[in-house]
């Protein structure tokens, strides 16, 4: 329908973009191929960004994201979620010296976003900075947390110099109860 409605380009770029993007969290995968070829055939300049977060939501070559998502950068669609879902797949492939990079160029993009803040901490508590952890885990739950922040909080837990399983299983067990998803499923 959008494509044969009278409205401007820019217009029937965003419509066409939340589609592609609904349809790759649908896994539509067809429907979301078939979007994003018209996205390429008009030019626009979130086809690269679209494409990129189709191919991180469909488990694809993320390695290919990650060049899509450098270009989108470039073109400065959308950047916020660009210099995210960069953040999340450099994180995926284990690029943690890229990942440390972006944290330092691009931290107004980032900073205060839950996923971005919890690969933080991940990354903090993996290389043993135990207080820089605990200054995000603490931003973490400044902000509208669902969960995350007790995850990390667990993990910080059995990570310092005197574990605390018990204290951690109790985290965890929480975060379980509330119902609250939580990011327990990225490693640390």
């Amino acid at each position: 329908m959008a494509i044969s409605m009278d409205m401007d380009e820019t217009t029937r770029e965003e419509i066409l973009s939340l589609v592609a993007r609904s349809q790759s969290r649908l896994h539509d995968k067809a429907g979301a191929e078939a979007t994003l070829r018209l996205m390429d055939e008009r030019l626009y300049r979130s086809r690269h960004y679209v494409r990129a977060f189709h191919i991180r939501k469909t488990g694809g070559d993320l390695k290919k994201a990650v060049t899509l998502l450098l270009k989108a950068r470039d073109v400065r669609k959308y950047l916020r979620s660009v210099i995210v879902d960069l953040g999340l797949c450099y994180y995926d492939l284990g690029y943690l010296d890229e990942l440390s990079d972006l944290f330092k160029d691009q931290a107004e993009y980032l900073d205060g976003n839950p996923a971005m803040l919890d690969i933080q901490a991940a990354v903090l508590i993996g290389n043993g900075d135990i207080s820089g952890a605990e200054r995000v885990i603490e931003k973490m739950r400044q902000n509208r947390d669902d969960g995350r922040a007790d995850c990390r909080t667990a993990l910080l837990l059995v990570h310092k110099a005197s574990p605390d399983y018990r204290a951690a299983q109790g985290l965890l067990t929480e975060v379980l109860q509330r119902g609250t998803r939580g990011s327990c499923r990225r490693g640390g």
